[in-house]
């Protein structure tokens, strides 16, 4: 049989002879299910490359270093004032989870040690609780101007990413003046400290307290790092 195709208007007559008009969409069925997605489309081009960004400053570091008190290139080197001989001084360092600290360095400035008989380096947390001491470098010469690396007697793991401290303890009758930031007590002050005196009368390592006292915040941050 041939398909019947209705081009026109439609009626259709009732029992009573009456035509009624038909709506030939009365004659569909409901529409059927959604078919399938469809697989999808292949992937565009990769867009091109964009800027280099800039290098981080942590390539500015001295050769091995792992972190620093402040970037060294980053201001100008004045002489930071000597500690009380005896004093532990700290200074605030980042630290990154993970890292493995094994020496720590400061850099003397324009006044050489004299009459020497202890000196020691150590590394406390952001609570100030001693986490690794050096050995003692007596009465060794430190010149003007000069690092000094001292090991620590157990190298350091690095439990959490934050602030720490590294601390310096000379004992002589002439401390050497430290290279560091001249900046003043007011700025390392605020909260958290990043430079300044804390425990007093000290004399070899194993005088290094298990928890350092409260720091007094002083003038100048002196640079260091660590490897």
């Amino acid at each position: 049989m041939s398909d019947i195709v209705v081009s026109g208007p439609v009626e259709v007559e009732q029992l009573d002879g009456s035509l009624v008009p038909l709506n030939v969409e009365d004659l569909r069925g409901d529409p059927g299910p959604t078919g399938a997605t469809g697989s999808p489309g292949a992937t565009g081009a990769t867009g091109a490359t964009g800027p280099a960004g800039i290098a981080p400053v942590s390539l500015m570091m001295p050769a091995s270093a792992l972190s620093e008190t402040y970037p060294r290139g980053g201001a100008v080197t004045s002489a930071v004032a000597a500690a009380t001989s005896g004093r532990l001084m700290l200074y605030a360092i980042p630290l990154t989870a993970g890292q493995v600290v094994s020496t720590i360095t400061f850099v003397s400035q324009s006044t050489a040690l004299s009459g020497g008989t202890n000196q020691w380096f150590a590394l406390y947390s952001a609570a100030r609780a001693k986490l690794a001491v050096t050995g003692d470098d007596g009465a060794t010469a430190w010149a003007a101007t000069t690092p000094k690396s001292l090991t620590l007697t157990s190298a350091y793991t690095v439990p959490t990413t934050g602030l720490y401290y590294v601390g310096i303890c000379v004992v002589a009758s002439t401390p050497p003046t430290l290279s560091g930031v001249a900046n003043g007590s007011w700025m390392t002050g605020l909260a958290p400290i990043t430079a300044g005196g804390s425990t007093t009368g000290l004399t070899n390592p194993a005088s290094a307290p298990s928890t350092a006292a409260a720091i007094t915040a002083t003038s100048g941050q002196a640079y260091a790092y660590v490897s």
